[in-house]
C-alpha cells in the first residue's frame, strides 16, 4: 500500500467517525443546555411578586403577617390610611435610616396615593438588603376604587 493510498484510507476513515465525535459533544452541550434552562426555570419559580394590586395586596398582608407602611407625607395619612398602617415619609431625608429600623427577615407592604413612591421606597429598601418588599399598585387610590376600606 502506497502512503498516498494510506493517506486517502485515512481521510475517508476521518470522515466516517467525524459525525460521532461531533455527535457525542452535542449530546454534552444539549445536555448542559439543558441544565441550565431548568436551573433559570425553577430560579424564577423563587421569585415572589413586588406589585400586587389591591385584593392580592390584602391577602397576602393577612397571610404573610408583614408589616404594613404608608410613604405618604404625615398631611396625607392624617386625612386617610389603612388599618394597621406605620407611617414612614418617603419624602423625608431620614427616610432610608427610618426604615432601616425595620426587620429585614420580615415581609414589607408598602403604599402610597398612586404608586409612584412606594415602588421606589420598595427599590431602595430591596437594595438595602430586605428580603420581601411588596407596593400597592395604583396606590391608595387604586385601594379605594376598588372598594376597599380605609380610616380616616
Amino acid at each position: 500500500m502506497t502512503f498516498r493510498s494510506q493517506a486517502l484510507q485515512w481521510k475517508q476513515e476521518c470522515l466516517l467517525t467525524w459525525p460521532l465525535i461531533n455527535i457525542s459533544r452535542m449530546k454534552y452541550f444539549f445536555s448542559a443546555l439543558i441544565l441550565l434552562c431548568c436551573t433559570l426555570f425553577m430560579s424564577c419559580g423563587q421569585h415572589t411578586e413586588t406589585s400586587l394590586p389591591p385584593r392580592l395586596f390584602e391577602r397576602a398582608i393577612e397571610k404573610d403577617n408583614g408589616v404594613l407602611v404608608d410613604v405618604r407625607t404625615p398631611e396625607e395619612y392624617a386625612e386617610e390610611h389603612l388599618k394597621g398602617a406605620t407611617l414612614i415619609n418617603f419624602k423625608d431625608s431620614a427616610f432610608a435610616e427610618n426604615v432601616g429600623k425595620l426587620d429585614k427577615e420580615k415581609p414589607v407592604y408598602l403604599y402610597c396615593h398612586s404608586g409612584n413612591r412606594s415602588a421606589k421606597a420598595r427599590d431602595l429598601m430591596i437594595s438595602q438588603g430586605f428580603k420581601k418588599v411588596v407596593h400597592l399598585e395604583g396606590g391608595i387610590e387604586k385601594w379605594k376604587s376598588d372598594g376597599m376600606p380605609v380610616e380616616k
